[in-house]
């Protein structure tokens, strides 16, 4: 009678473990998938939110400012180059590196003479 017992026994505690052993894995894998969730919630949020970011912007804005921009780099180019034929009239020998040092220290004055000519309000 202890044999068949044991036996039970035994076998009820194995039951029990197989069963806490299915209902831990059964915990894991909802646990996994709330993190997963979580995950796409916040992958889902950011994506919205880029989105309207983007949608948000002003292309009128970003079309005034790169025509600003091109207009001012036609407008320093140009300056740029009748600052060095200038030089190159006054002084024919003067090597192209020295006319290239002159040129950097009068860029500042020629971007804003640049900027200045490509201001709305002055055409």
């Amino acid at each position: 009678m202890d044999d068949s017992r044991r036996n039970l026994e035994q076998s009820a505690l194995r039951n029990v473990r197989s069963l806490f052993e299915r209902l831990d894995r059964i915990d894991r894998t909802a646990r996994r998938r709330e993190v997963i969730a979580v995950c796409a919630i916040i992958l889902v949020t950011a994506s919205l939110l880029s989105l309207i970011g983007f949608a948000m912007r002003h292309p009128d804005a970003d079309a005034i400012q790169k025509r600003q921009q091109a207009c001012e780099l036609d407008a320093w180019n140009a300056k740029a180059a009748e600052f060095e034929r200038r030089m190159r009239q006054s002084d024919p020998a003067m090597p192209y590196r020295d006319i290239q040092k002159r040129l950097e220290r009068e860029r500042p004055f020629l971007m804003a003479a640049a900027r200045i000519d490509c201001s709305p309000n002055s055409q």
